[in-house]
């Protein structure tokens, strides 16, 4: 037991020994190109008639500012294949964006499902590009309550 013990303080001060003095400012960890982090539904459970807002995080690790655009498409699902009654077709949205050096940028867009619209899920899709570059891609899904 006391081995163990003397192994795992000696890891622990491996760990926390100081950087090297030489080294003024700290360089955050590469990320070329910008990549997303999250996507997220606030809420994540609307009931029909309601809107919900989707957030995507994404991180530029660079020390020069990158354009993106992100590409926003949305399909609502029902119980039988094709587009459930009083539901929109959403076209695909681009977003373009400027993300400054070494930071985290918020995309953001709010869905508003429409009364009418019989759909129980609406599928969010985020595709981020540099020019003709797919850098990521994320999806969400929004549950939608019918009264």
């Amino acid at each position: 037991m006391r081995l163990m013990a003397g192994i795992a303080l000696a890891a622990v001060g491996l760990m926390a020994a100081p950087a090297t003095p030489a080294v003024a400012d700290p360089v955050p960890p590469a990320c070329t190109p910008p990549q997303t982090t999250d996507l997220a539904l606030d809420p994540d459970t609307v009931l029909v008639g309601d809107a919900t807002t989707a957030t995507m995080v994404v991180q530029n690790c660079s020390p020069d500012p990158e354009p993106v655009t992100a590409t926003w498409t949305g399909r609502f699902l029902g119980p039988y294949s094709g587009i459930p009654v009083g539901c929109p077709v959403i076209d695909p949205l681009d977003q373009q964006a400027t993300l400054a050096p070494y930071s985290e940028s918020h995309l953001v867009l709010t869905y508003k499902v429409p009364s009418a619209c019989r759909a129980l899920m609406l599928l969010i899709i985020v595709r981020v590009q540099q020019d003709a570059t797919i850098l990521d891609e994320g999806a969400a899904a929004l549950r939608i309550i019918q009264l």
